[in-house]
């Protein structure tokens, strides 16, 4: 598996297809059927190149990342995971501070859970985090153990705890943070 830049905006729709499968196969019993369709619809009905320039190269303030699995060949481009990573003011949340950095999305297809995806995915965050922001943070639901406990395994604490609205739908949910 290769963790970097996605490298076209297929690749960062194959991310957003994948938070999609990941989101409808883990959040079923937090979310209605309605809002799991509304996330569907919003993620893949994205400007992907535009996208693609906002997260990668130089000039980028913010980041993302997939997964690509190891099939054999050189040129492999199944995308297996997906992350972002946001300090600019624009794109974190509120419980962000000016000297953190936010885990905004890390998702893995469901079929490679448990395989290392996810955590290869954090490291690589982790090391592109920007000089002078001291922690990472994110937001999970509180009533997703297994989200829970891989970010508690990652090395995050909860520090605070707020609400996650989808669609309309509150939901209960944990502030983690971690040092950078």
């Amino acid at each position: 598996m290769n963790v970097r830049e996605p490298e076209s905006a297929a690749e960062v729709r194959a991310g957003r297809e994948l938070t999609v499968r990941a989101w409808a196969e883990g959040y079923d019993d937090l979310l209605s059927p309605d809002a799991l369709s509304t996330i569907e619809e919003v993620m893949l009905d994205q400007g992907f190149e535009r996208e693609h320039a906002e997260f990668t190269g130089s000039a980028a303030d913010n980041r993302a990342f997939v997964a690509v699995a190891d099939d054999g060949s050189e040129d492999s481009t199944t995308v297996v995971g997906w992350a972002t990573l946001v300090w600019d003011d624009e794109w974190t949340n509120e419980f962000v501070g000016d000297d953190e950095a936010e885990l905004r999305a890390c998702y893995v297809d469901p079929e490679y859970q448990g395989t290392g995806v996810g955590g290869a995915l954090v490291e690589a965050v982790l090391s592109r985090v920007p000089a002078g922001y001291d922690r990472l943070v994110l937001e999970a639901f509180e009533a997703h153990d297994e989200s829970r406990a891989f970010y508690e395994g990652q090395g995050f604490e909860p520090r605070a705890t707020g609400e996650i609205v989808v669609v309309g739908e509150a939901n209960p949910s944990v502030v983690y943070e971690r040092e950078c």
